[in-house]
Parts: structure tokens; C-alpha cells; sequence
């Protein structure tokens, strides 16, 4: 298993526009805890090796995955919560996707519960900072990044722990087989086949 720079440019925009999310791809990748263990130990900066050993992991559904900023019937980004645009218009969890043009000046949301697992599609596009793109542009970042990597699903594991030795060593860590991509909420692995 081995890294690989090969990957989609839409993966490099979304660190240029602050993506809070880090993105690594291996390849010649063949599957099993060890080696999704050995992998968060790669491509973790400052990962404490030692807290692969303190996860534990459960299988969990795509929708789970993507959490409840995401509706899954038309693949959409959701801004949970209450908003009015500048027009006065009230917007009750609006998709992304259908913000163009639109800008909003007040509202607010809750936030997911930390250590449940899933919720990629919050961290993808939600920062304390704000990313540096206007809400379609982070939809079309969402769909070439998931389309290029979670097109076929056949397992996905939940890992989440945090280890006595290392507490700030907290992940949840998507593993999917047939194309085999690995990610989780901070970080994603895939084998690329050849």
C-alpha cells in the first residue's frame, strides 16, 4: 500500500478554498483492520500510532456516513437550520445547491453530536472559519469528490475511540470495499484498482 498524488484537482481546489477535510490516496490497498490502522498512522499528521489500538469500529450505512446535512434522494448538501436571506425570505434547512445568488443574513443551526459517527457531509462543508467559495461551488466540490470516491459501496466502518494514550485522537473512519475506499470525517483512503 503506498500513497499516490494521482487524484482529482477538485481535490486540491477544496484545500485552496480552507476545506477543513484531509484527503489521502492510496493504492495497491487490499483491505482489513490492520491495514486501515496502518494507513491512519501514515497519513495522519501527528497521529499517536499507538491510539490505532484504542478504536474500536462498527458498520454503518451511506446514509449514516453522510449524516444529516446531506439528503440522500437528490445527493444535496443541507444548511440545517432556520435562515433569512437578504430579501427577507425565511429558509428552513436549504440545499446548497439552491442558495445561487442567494445571501444570507441571519439564522443558525445545531451542530452534530461529536463521537457519533458519520456526519461527512457537515465536516465537508462546514468550518468555525467559513470556506472560501460560495455554497454551489462547495456542492460541485462535494459531488466530484464523492462521485470519484464512494461510487461502490459494499462495507462501511464507523472507527471511534479515544486512546488513554493520545485523547485528541478522535476519528471516524468510512471503509469501503469493491474499489475500496477508505475516509473518514477528517481524513480518506482509497485503492485505486490497476
Amino acid at each position: 500500500m503506498r500513497v499516490t498524488e494521482n487524484v482529482p484537482g477538485a481535490f486540491e481546489r477544496f484545500k485552496q478554498i480552507g476545506g477543513a477535510l484531509h484527503f489521502v490516496v492510496f493504492e495497491d490497498a487490499h483491505g482489513g483492520d490492520a491495514e486501515a490502522r496502518a494507513a491512519m498512522t501514515t497519513a495522519v499528521p501527528g497521529w499517536c500510532a499507538k491510539a490505532s489500538d484504542a478504536l474500536s469500529n462498527r458498520e454503518i450505512d451511506r446514509l449514516a456516513f453522510f449524516g444529516e446535512w446531506y439528503d440522500a434522494a437528490t445527493g444535496s448538501l443541507l444548511n440545517i437550520g432556520k435562515y433569512t436571506s437578504s430579501d427577507g425570505k425565511v429558509l428552513i434547512n436549504p440545499k446548497l445547491r439552491d442558495l445561487r445568488g442567494t445571501r444570507l443574513v441571519s439564522g443558525g443551526g445545531p451542530i452534530p453530536e461529536v463521537g457519533t459517527g458519520g456526519q461527512f457531509a457537515y465536516a465537508f462543508s462546514f468550518t468555525p472559519y467559513g470556506l472560501r467559495a460560495n455554497p454551489e461551488e462547495v456542492q460541485e466540490l462535494f459531488d466530484e469528490i464523492t462521485e470519484s470516491s464512494f461510487q461502490q459501496i459494499c462495507i462501511t466502518r464507523s472507527w471511534i475511540g479515544a486512546g488513554a494514550t493520545c485523547p485528541k485522537c478522535l476519528v471516524t473512519l468510512r471503509l469501503e470495499w469493491n474499489g475500496g475506499v477508505y475516509s473518514c470525517s477528517q481524513y480518506m483512503y482509497r485503492r485505486l484498482s490497476g
